[in-house]
């Protein structure tokens, strides 16, 4: 009958107590299984998936798209671009969920303007050029408000920095959400949100 106190040394092959830090026989350290440290181990990647799930889909929690008096929130939407998408139906999506209204609420991360459209001379813009403005809300969300021609803006976006807390209201489309006409696991809608200055709320 087998004593589960004993067990047989790694070097040697001596019977040995368990609990034994070194074989009497030999000498050889007695290395106990490290059941602790592997529970540990497991416990931390476990947790450590979690955060990084919740931090990969930190701008979820409070993006809200509403489609035809539907609400729902930026994973939900997501999911569904991916069911249809990944089953040939990318038709069907744009006519069923897009335009939808969106609203996102965060910190500001990042501020840019861009110059779209036709430039002079690869640097002086057009009257056909768009200026955009685009600021990244939990790096997660994007919010893009194209104006008017260049030489006619008169916005004014120096209230707005890197840290203020807002809120933002506008919409996305097909084309703001599909950055690709083929789309596989491994290639994630991003959410991007156009709308106009006056959609965006200082908290």
């Amino acid at each position: 009958m087998e004593n589960k106190k004993m067990t047989s040394c790694k070097t040697c092959g001596t019977q040995i107590a368990k609990s034994a830090k070194n074989c009497p026989s030999c000498g050889a350290k007695n290395k106990k299984k490290p059941i602790a440290l592997i529970i540990v181990l497991v416990i931390i990647l476990v947790l450590g998936g979690l955060i990084i799930s919740k931090v990969m889909d930190k701008n979820s929690s409070n993006a809200i798209l509403t489609v035809n008096g539907t609400q729902y929130k930026w994973s939900e939407y997501r999911d569904l671009y991916h069911e249809y998408y990944l089953n040939g139906k990318a038709i069907e999506f744009e006519e069923e969920f897009t335009p939808a209204s969106a609203e996102m609420s965060g910190k500001i991360t990042q501020i840019s303007d861009a110059i779209i459209g036709e430039t002079m001379n690869g640097n002086m813009p057009t009257k056909n050029t768009l200026k955009k403005f685009e600021m990244t809300i939990d790096d997660g969300c994007t919010y893009s408000v194209i104006y008017k021609y260049y030489e006619e803006n008169n916005y004014d976006f120096s209230h707005l920095a890197v840290g203020d807390k807002v809120t933002v209201k506008g919409t996305v489309t097909s084309e703001s959400l599909f950055p690709t006409s083929t789309i596989n696991e491994n290639l994630d809608a991003e959410l991007k949100i156009t709308g106009t200055i006056e959609g965006i709320i200082k908290d």
